[in-house]
């Protein structure tokens, strides 16, 4: 997922599920990596996904389908 203001151990959401996740290496603040979440997508499904902050900060929803 990519986006700003990430800190060290967020965590992505998928449906409020927290998902296994790294920051980036070389851009942990804009890049998080939850690489067995896609998983459990099923082709056409639409979830919602989130980042949890470990300050208790969660981004707003957001919609993904996966094709």
């Amino acid at each position: 997922m990519t986006s700003f203001g990430f800190q060290s151990g967020a965590k992505i959401e998928v449906n409020g599920q927290t998902q296994k996740t790294a920051n980036d290496a070389i851009n942990p603040s804009t890049l998080l990596i939850a690489k067995q979440a896609g998983k459990f997508i099923a082709s056409g499904t639409t979830v919602q996904l989130a980042v949890l902050n470990p300050n208790g900060t969660r981004s707003a929803p957001l919609s993904f389908t996966r094709s």
